[in-house]
């Protein structure tokens, strides 16, 4: 199953609030998910303080966000975005930056 079937299929998808930005993150990178985000603090999470990263990271920085051209542009960054990178998303743009190399026990 691809990537395209799987999000279409099984899309994951957490209605949690309470939910912190860890255990978000720890639970995408268990079930080997892309985590699609409007939070700059996944970025600062993994980058800044070297938190084990999901496979892919997409952050949405669209401003003003209008939700109706969020899918296409996930679509599109799914198609165009290699795995292990922290992709920010803006209108016109997607600037890739790798995300850190995670050991198996980590």
């Amino acid at each position: 199953m691809d990537w395209h079937e799987r999000i279409v299929s099984d899309p994951g998808t957490l209605f949690s609030p309470g939910l912190n930005d860890r255990a978000v993150r720890g639970l995408a990178r268990k079930e080997g998910r892309c985590l699609l985000t409007f939070d700059a603090d996944f970025g600062d999470l993994v980058v800044m303080q070297g938190v084990s990263p999901s496979p892919t990271i997409l952050f949405f920085r669209m401003q003003p966000l209008i939700f109706e051209g969020v899918l296409p542009a996930a679509l599109r960054a799914l198609a165009e975005v290699p795995d292990g990178v922290l992709a920010v998303i803006a209108r016109n743009e997607i600037r890739l930056r790798p995300l850190p190399e995670v050991s198996p026990g980590a």
